[in-house]
Formats: C-alpha cells, structure tokens, sequence
C-alpha cells in the first residue's frame, strides 16, 4: 500500500479483496480501517467468517494501519447467528462454524492493530460472543447484548465462556451464561465491556473520531507491545478456557437439541422448542458413547 499521506481522506479498499459481504474503507489521515457489512441487521454465516479471515490475514502484513473499526450501516455489527444455515447443517458443520468464530476471535488478539467494535443496538447469540474480539467496544442507547445461546439449544463456545470469564470474572459470567438474561448499554459500560455508549450517528462518529486520532498518535511499537502484554497476562487462562469450550460445546451438539432449538427460533413456532427431557439425556450420552445399555 502507498504512503497514506498521499491518499484521499476516506478510500474504499474492498478491491483489494475481492469481498462479497463487506466494505472497505481507509480513513489515511488517522491510519484506521473501517470494516461494515453490505447488508443491514446482518446475520453471521459461514462466508462471512471466511471473508473476515481473508481480511485478519491481509492486516497482519500493514502494520501501517493503527486501528479497525467494525461498525455496521446501521443498527449494530452483526445481529447473530444466521439461523437458517445452522439449521439445514450437520453437527459437523455447527462444530466448526462455533470453532471458526473462536479462531477468529483469538486471532484478533494477535492482530497488531486496535480494534474497535460498535454494538451499536446489540447482538445476541454468536454475535455477543464475536463482539468480545475488539479491544473497545461502543454501544447505542437502548441497547441489549445478549448471551441466549440455552434458548437455542446451544452452548456458547465461541468466546462466550473462555473469553467471557478472562474479562469479567467466572461469577458474572456464570449469571451472564445461565440466567440468559441481557446487559443494557449502561450496564455494559458499567460492567467495562463498553467504553462508551451514545444516542445517535453523529455522537457515535465524533467518539470514533476521536478514537481513532488518539490511537494514530500513539507510538506504534509501544501500542503492539501493549496489546500484546495483555493477551500474555491472560493467555493460559484463556487457552484453556476455549478448549473447555470446545470440548463441552461438542458434547451438547452431538444431543441434537440445537436442531429443535435453532429451528423453533427460525421459523417462531408457538409453544418454543421440544428439548430432551432431562431424564433421557444419560441415555442418550451413554448410547453416543457406545456405552452398553441394561
């Protein structure tokens, strides 16, 4: 890439990568890219993760960008998971789509730039737990981030409980997880997964402004030594977390639940989902084990 010094101040860049779902665009005064979905209120599907991974790698050889910006045209980021997808799926295909995220998030870790994320009116789901890859978060009044994965049929394996608990606590993120119940934008704030929350485009974009100016007057070798600091501080807590996450996530995939979980929330069916009843799941667990059955 040209010095930025020479560039227009806002350039689009998707044809560098030839994406499909999202757009591009350079601030080169402030060195910051910014990442949005084409589509409005989206949904996380499988080619979306393939196309931030292409994005994740192409950052990691422009060490000349300071900051990225994840906002979306309107609403929030992405809304949660694409639903439909999920359900037309195979357990193998659930699997890595949870292990695809998790991937993506760590790696945003590694990455040499600040991230900033806008939540803009909340996420749930999947897309609460993509939302904790950014090293700042935003968020409109009224908003809700919502960990309702249980609802679903789903355990959060995604960042939702390693990532989770690296941050807050395993207290708060044991409320979060088995209440299901959502955080408001001053809750988020207060509980410091929000920088700061605002009421409208104009307020959001002088706070990103001023981010993003902030952060492009740093040091650049002093800002990377930093964020990669703190990843260390809490790198084994969290490796280890997400294997749990893994390994537990993949178990309750195997039972089938998300199936009825995911479709009755796709298609709104009255009444909820039909989940296992809870007296045939050591049955079920000892007949995926191959265990001998009496």
């Amino acid at each position: 890439m040209q010095a930025f010094e020479n560039l227009p101040r806002m350039v689009p860049v998707s044809s560098i990568l030839a994406l499909q779902l999202f757009t591009l665009d350079l601030d080169s005064e402030n060195q910051a890219l910014f990442i949005s979905p084409k589509e409005s209120e989206a949904e996380i599907s499988l080619q979306h993760l393939k196309e931030i991974e292409q994005i994740w790698s192409w950052l990691t050889s422009n060490l000349q960008i300071s900051s990225v910006v994840l906002q979306g045209q309107q609403g929030r980021f992405f809304k949660g998971a694409n639903l439909q997808e999920l359900c037309s799926g195979s357990t193998d295909d659930l699997k890595n789509y949870f292990e695809r995220i998790q991937r993506l998030t760590y790696a945003a870790f590694l990455l040499p730039q600040t991230i900033i994320l806008d939540l803009g009116e909340g996420a749930k789901d999947v897309a609460a737990e993509f939302s904790l890859l950014a090293d700042i978060r935003l968020a409109k009044v009224p908003c809700l981030w919502h960990l309702d994965h249980l609802v679903k049929g789903l355990v959060p394996s995604a960042g939702g409980m390693g990532i989770l608990s690296a941050m807050l606590g395993p207290a708060l993120t044991r409320n979060l997880a088995l209440s299901g119940l959502p955080l408001t934008a001053d809750e988020l704030k207060t509980k410091g997964l929000v920088l700061e929350t605002y009421n409208n485009k104009i307020d959001r974009d002088a706070i990103i402004e001023g981010l993003i100016k902030q952060i492009n007057a740093q040091s650049p070798v002093a800002r990377i030594q930093t964020k990669r600091a703190l990843l260390e501080v809490s790198r084994r807590g969290l490796e280890e977390g997400l294997q749990v996450e893994r390994t537990f996530g993949r178990a309750a995939h195997h039972l089938q639940d998300w199936k009825n979980g995911l479709s009755s929330n796709h298609e709104k069916i009255e009444g909820g989902p039909r989940y296992t009843p809870a007296g045939q799941i050591g049955q079920k667990i000892r007949n995926l084990s191959g265990e001998p059955t009496n």
